[in-house]
């Protein structure tokens, strides 16, 4: 059911965390992972008219002081990142890649293709001129 499956995606956060040798737990009333200084993981699971919604975000490196300025989970938990948990720049690739294989581990599955971008979505080129002495 949800639980089992916010289950999977709160030990597939904790498993990236330990990677990064990161101490890390199970938030306490809100689902999520918390770290030293606060919640990094968020999580949200529901069925509604047969249908399932899910999400999870993880806080990499965002600037904290934005964040903190809109309380985010009802048990009052301070927001934190991997990095500030880490107190070193963590890349976003890095944790990208272990999210999907913890994931996939714990799911039973053998196979995974993680694909981050598609065809018609193209990276913007910009064009940078220098203007010299004006």
């Amino acid at each position: 059911g949800l639980d089992q499956y916010r289950g999977i995606l709160e030990e597939t956060v904790l498993r990236v965390a330990a990677e990064l040798r990161i101490a890390a737990e199970r938030a306490v009333g809100t689902p999520g992972v918390t770290g030293r200084t606060g919640q990094f993981a968020h999580i949200g699971t529901a069925v509604k008219s047969w249908i399932s919604y899910h999400g999870m975000f993880i806080n990499v490196q965002p600037r904290l002081d934005w964040i903190r300025l809109v309380q985010s989970n009802p048990a009052g938990l301070r927001a934190s990142s991997l990095e500030v948990e880490k107190m070193q720049r963590i890349e976003m690739h890095a944790v990208r890649e272990s999210l999907f294989r913890h994931f996939a581990s714990l799911a039973g599955y053998q196979q995974y293709y993680p694909y981050t971008g598609h065809p018609l979505l193209r990276r913007a080129r910009r064009k940078f001129v220098h203007a010299g002495n004006c």
